[in-house]
């Protein structure tokens, strides 16, 4: 029984991704189209998500573009508090992930997704 309430809450886990990527960037990640393209890249859901987050906190954006590799010591800055260690997400970046959830998503689907948000 114990393994069933485990595999559901994984499928609701992976349902809320695709809800989310769809009301963040519009794209359907359960599409053929999309799985072909990422077929044969080593890139996970997450790195795609991460990068656009860092994005936003870079340039007020939300978008899926790599880092440029001379901004990524500003892009530190932008993300993660800088004392301390281990670094954490710093409150500024907080406010911009709660700001764009909350402006694409809706209070349900804010809760389906909240372990895939930085929250979590």
């Amino acid at each position: 029984m114990r393994d069933m309430h485990l595999s559901y809450a994984v499928i609701e886990q992976i349902d809320s991704a695709a809800e989310l990527f769809q009301a963040l960037f519009d794209i359907n990640i359960g599409s053929a189209n999309f799985r072909a393209q990422m077929a044969a890249r080593e890139i996970r859901l997450s790195q795609l998500l991460l990068t656009a987050l860092a994005r936003l906190a870079l340039d007020e954006r939300l978008a899926i573009e790599p880092i440029e590799e001379h901004r990524l010591t500003a892009m530190r800055d932008a993300v993660m508090t800088n004392h301390g260690r281990p670094a954490r997400l710093n409150d500024k970046f907080r406010r911009l992930n709660d700001r764009v959830l909350t402006e694409r998503l809706d209070a349900d689907a804010r809760k389906r997704t909240a372990d895939l948000s930085t929250r979590a």
